[in-house]
């Protein structure tokens, strides 16, 4: 029993440290060429695109507020509690999962060294397990690394002094059991992995199981000339099993089974109990240990029974569907501000918006992704009227199990963005344009802004500017005028400083009554 369980052993590490750099290294490889493809794909043109009326002439006159970025919104917000609790409602849900996680794996580790488990020693273990918890709280309550880092650095720090005399076992538990995974979670975090690497990973670990396999087995005892055919065929049938299993997790995912921030955690749980149940066959070789892995059940499903426990917050009369619009310039800026924004939003209602090159890294789904790898990519984008009406049939309106609307992003080619975007403010009940980096030259947001102004005069528009010359033009354009009860915002931020996702939701709110 020994030999299997030390070659089965050998094969997980083997595949799994493949797996681990081949992702690490093809994720931002492949968010590279998919960013360059879409934005070639945007610069064409449709068959037979939707006609776009010219927004000429002098717009209606349209009244708004001006607010600054240190100013609050007035009034008592609604929706910030609302906001907040989903995320800890979710927060609370991975946390009872993740409490299941370390029950099992302290009961595999007292059963690895029975002879050496006291009662400190199992107190000792149980506090390092639940690391991992707190690194994924960390991950799902805050979108700042340095935060992140910052606060999980400070509590093992305190932890590692609160231990006293099991210092030193606190200290190799982490090292071994608890930091790479976690050190896994703080790339895959950085926005040239979090799109994709989950992805990436169901690709690359049968791949690797098969490469690896074929070579320990079928090419026993052969040159190393002879293994890589072997070595070739077991990669490349791996990769076809990942493709098949990223096609099921792409139906899923469009079932609305589970959510976008569900996949990405999920994943790197997976892999963290994979590498326990690594670890724990080679110091016991004995197949009892799988259970670690097996404890991934549980985990899922309590978070679901928690989730279920807390039903997610309803707030009144709060408009749900958001229309993004923006000025396509800075992407790292966008992606930070977006990221911050849609944590908040999303628990109010849901995000669509068109999709383009500044936000390509951070909105990247399932279905892009299959898309994309499948030379399909072109069947994304919205070429005509029949694109149109498909996609928009196909908008979802419910929240995941997470409590969370969803982001949707609509790929155009560059004659149907326009009958997009009117088909989109037609059915959004609020609009956030982030003017950031506007100029009068600028043809795509002039035609939105005068678009608006026609025919949403009244509906709730927030527009984010950044300095006193977009402001200027702003006002040249729209020739807008103050009003205090005015459903238009205008909300001016410093150029250094960017607004808070709070202070956005307050300012929205505010346009909404």
């Amino acid at each position: 029993m020994v030999e299997p369980i030390a070659s089965w052993t050998k094969l997980f590490i083997v595949a799994a440290l493949y797996a681990v750099v081949i992702t690490l290294l093809l994720s931002p490889a492949m968010l590279w060429l998919y960013r360059r493809r879409v934005t070639r794909w945007m610069e064409r043109t449709g068959s037979n695109a939707a006609a776009s009326p010219a927004e000429d002439g002098a717009p209606p006159a349209i009244t708004w507020r001006t607010l600054f970025s240190h100013g609050a919104a007035a009034g008592r917000s609604r929706l910030i509690p609302t906001s907040g609790a989903g995320t800890w409602r979710i927060v609370a849900g991975y946390a009872v999962g993740g409490l299941a996680c370390t029950l099992v794996l302290t009961a595999c580790f007292g059963f690895a060294f029975a002879d050496q488990m006291t009662m400190t020693a199992g107190v000792t273990v149980v506090l390092v397990y639940l690391l991992p918890v707190l690194a994924t709280g960390l991950y799902l309550l805050s979108t700042r690394t340095v935060v992140r880092v910052g606060v999980f650095a400070a509590i093992g720090i305190l932890l590692y002094v609160l231990l006293g005399s099991r210092q030193d076992l606190g200290l190799s538990l982490f090292t071994l059991f608890v930091l790479p995974p976690v050190l896994l979670l703080l790339i895959f975090s950085l926005r040239f992995w979090r799109g994709v690497a989950p992805m990436v990973m169901l690709l690359a670990l049968p791949a690797s199981l098969l490469a690896v396999g074929a070579v320990m087995y079928g090419a026993k005892g052969m040159g190393v000339t002879l293994a890589w055919p072997w070595r070739l065929s077991g990669f490349c049938l791996g990769a076809l099993i990942g493709y098949a299993l990223l096609r099921g997790l792409q139906r899923g995912y469009d079932a609305q089974r589970f959510s976008d921030l569900e996949l990405f955690v999920d994943a790197w749980w997976l892999v963290f109990l994979l590498q326990q149940t690594v670890i724990f066959l080679l110091i016991g070789k004995d197949a009892v240990y799988f259970v670690a892995l097996l404890s991934f059940v549980p985990f899922v499903l309590l978070r679901r029974l928690t989730w279920r426990a807390r039903p997610a917050l309803e707030a009144a009369r709060v408009p749900r569907d958001l229309l993004l619009l923006r000025v396509f310039a800075d992407s790292k800026r966008m992606e930070a501000t977006f990221e911050r924004f849609e944590q908040r939003w999303r628990h109010i209602g849901n995000i669509r918006m068109i999709a383009g090159w500044d936000l390509a890294l951070r909105t990247i789904g399932p279905a892009d992704f299959v898309a994309f790898l499948s030379g399909n990519l072109r069947r994304q984008f919205i070429r005509d009227e029949r694109d149109l009406d498909t996609r928009l049939r196909s908008l979802h309106g419910a929240r995941d199990a997470d409590g969370r609307f969803r982001v949707e992003h609509f790929w155009c080619h560059a004659d149907a963005w326009q009958a997009t975007m009117r088909a989109l403010t037609a059915r959004s009940a609020v609009v956030l344009m982030d003017l950031r980096g506007f100029t009068g030259d600028r043809a795509g947001c002039r035609y939105e802004l005068l678009h608006l102004a026609r025919h949403a005069p009244t509906k709730p528009v927030l527009l984010l500017v950044d300095s006193a010359n977009a402001y200027a033009e702003l006002r040249q354009l729209l020739d807008g005028t103050e009003h205090e009860g005015a459903a238009w915002i205008v909300a001016k931020t410093d150029a250094d400083v960017d607004a808070s996702a709070q202070q956005l939701v307050e300012w929205l709110e505010a346009s909404s009554h």
